[in-house]
């Protein structure tokens, strides 16, 4: 349990930097190439609740309260893949 919890916390820190870079690049001001650059960091973010909704988790409507746990599944799905993805290589 603690080994899962080291890699939500770096899995926070990587998607909250990843996020920061997206609103970075899709600012108005840079062009076209850079912002798709920024939009497909922002697929990737949200996958896999985008494949239930394209507006999930960031642009869900809904709570304050909805819509951070759909950012909080989506970050505990993200960690439990990498998860289980440290462990078949530590093997």
């Amino acid at each position: 349990m603690k080994l899962f919890f080291k890699y939500f916390v770096k899995v926070l820190a990587v998607e909250a930097i990843l996020l920061i870079i997206y609103l970075l690049l899709t600012i108005n001001i840079m062009p076209d190439r850079v912002r798709s650059i920024g939009h497909a960091i922002s697929t990737l973010l949200s996958l896999p609740l985008s494949l239930i909704n394209r507006s999930y988790p960031y642009w869900a409507t809904g709570s304050i309260y909805f819509k951070l746990l759909l950012i909080l599944v989506t970050l505990l799905t993200h960690t439990f893949i990498v998860y289980k993805l440290a462990k078949v290589f530590k093997k």
